[in-house]
């Protein structure tokens, strides 16, 4: 089963759904789980979200 299909989330396009995620990739970011959230096209043509975790200090 697909993750979206598991989400809250019934947007109808991705823009939408980035627009959504936008605020929480962002608090993500800002408290220093996620290095960066990018967005790429698969080979069957849907949208998937690349996550970059930021590396724990040690």
């Amino acid at each position: 089963m697909r993750l979206a299909e598991k989400l809250p989330v019934h947007d109808a396009f991705p823009s939408q759904v980035k627009r959504r995620l936008e605020e929480p990739h962002k608090e993500l970011i800002e408290k220093g789980f996620l290095a960066e959230v990018n967005y790429a096209r698969r080979r069957d043509g849907e949208e998937k979200v690349i996550y970059t975790f930021k590396r724990p200090r040690m």
